[in-house]
């Protein structure tokens, strides 16, 4: 038997991971028979979801500020703005796993994986993108560790921006989540916790399932009942149908926020993001109010510690006359959905 050097091994697998990198394009679709979506090495960026036969693209392909992301794009280990001290360190707005390189760790028919070491944090990320081969079902999962010798803080936000289906009029959301509160152009708004979906702003009552048209860059972070073991979101075009929904399990993600920038009465960016946290605000902010609505606004990793967040995604078509989901859940690696009060289910295998 030949024994190697251990330097030997290490060259032997930056090689393998050079010709894996050079082997695989710079964007990987994944497709099956039901639907479409490409996992982009540039950022991790996830990109032209769509359902075979159905209305189009889901995401967005143009950025929702300033920032220059788009489409469906993970925030880590920062969501939203910085101090001035971690600006001048390098930290850029929505951290930096959203802004710097990736490269490829595997890539297969129905999945593709990413991973990347944050050159100012020195946390690390693997993302993993799957999807079904019998069912419009995908799934993402998010590992994150800790190499470094000091407890770590850090947010993960899922940031799928809406593309012209999400933003139609006829595109309404439904949850899970019972309670939120709101805030605009980076500041909670006083006194405007509400239970779902309707919100007080400026003496008027708003329905949040619906385009909510408040000037300027509004959000609403919502938290779910304390006994729930899952999170979903759907957002279904009642003109086609169409339904694009996410559930996760709420130890992983506790918050989703719904965003939207908004002029002169018209909504101009919409996304729907479920992570670690509900306040846009830098991490001393959060670490010293630590928790809101009962829920925390940070993580923490220990020195060699990880820890995998996960969720599922899915795209159907539900028959017209007013059908209305009710609940959704992952049973047994299967997408569970339940309409109209569980009078129909609709059972969507995974992985």
């Amino acid at each position: 038997m030949r024994f190697w050097p251990t330097g030997c091994l290490a060259i032997v697998a930056l090689i393998v991971a050079a010709e894996l990198s050079a082997s695989v394009p710079e964007d990987r679709v994944l497709r099956n028979d039901l639907m479409s979506i490409t996992v982009q090495r540039d950022r991790a960026i996830i990109s032209d979801l769509h359902r075979e036969g159905g209305a189009g693209d889901w995401l967005s392909s143009q950025a929702g500020d300033a920032s220059g992301l788009f489409a469906h794009f993970l925030c880590f280990d920062r969501w939203g703005p910085v101090t001035l001290e971690e600006e001048a360190r390098g930290i850029p707005f929505h951290g930096e796993a959203a802004q710097v390189p990736w490269k490829w760790k595997s890539a297969e028919a129905n999945a593709a994986t990413l991973e990347v070491t944050l050159p100012v944090s020195g946390l690390q990320a693997a993302r993993a993108v799957r999807i079904s081969q019998s069912a419009a079902v995908f799934s993402i999962s998010n590992t994150f560790r800790n190499p470094t010798s000091i407890e770590r803080v850090y947010n993960a936000i899922e940031h799928p921006t809406l593309s012209e289906q999400g933003l139609s009029a006829e595109t309404r959301i439904s949850t899970n989540a019972i309670r939120g509160f709101l805030q605009r152009n980076g500041k909670v708004v006083p006194d405007s916790t509400f239970d779902w979906p309707h919100a007080r702003y400026s003496g008027d009552t708003w329905d949040f399932r619906d385009l909510v048209p408040i000037d300027g860059r509004v959000m609403a972070a919502l938290v779910f009942p304390s006994d729930a073991e899952w999170g979903w979101v759907c957002m279904e075009n009642r003109s086609t149908g169409e339904i694009l929904g996410y559930v996760w399990p709420l130890a992983d993600y506790p918050w989703l926020i719904l965003w939207a920038a908004t002029h002169e009465g018209r909504v101009m960016t919409r996304s729907i993001e479920l992570g670690t946290t509900g306040l846009h605000r830098p991490m001393p902010e959060l670490q010293e109010t630590a928790k809101l609505l009962d829920r925390p606004l940070f993580h923490r990793l220990q020195p060699g510690e990880q820890r995998t967040h996960q969720l599922w995604g899915f795209l159907i078509k539900l028959p017209m006359g007013g059908s209305q989901i009710e609940k959704v859940r992952v049973d047994k690696r299967s997408v569970l959905i339940e309409v109209d009060g569980g009078r129909s289910t609709y059972h969507l295998p995974v992985l």
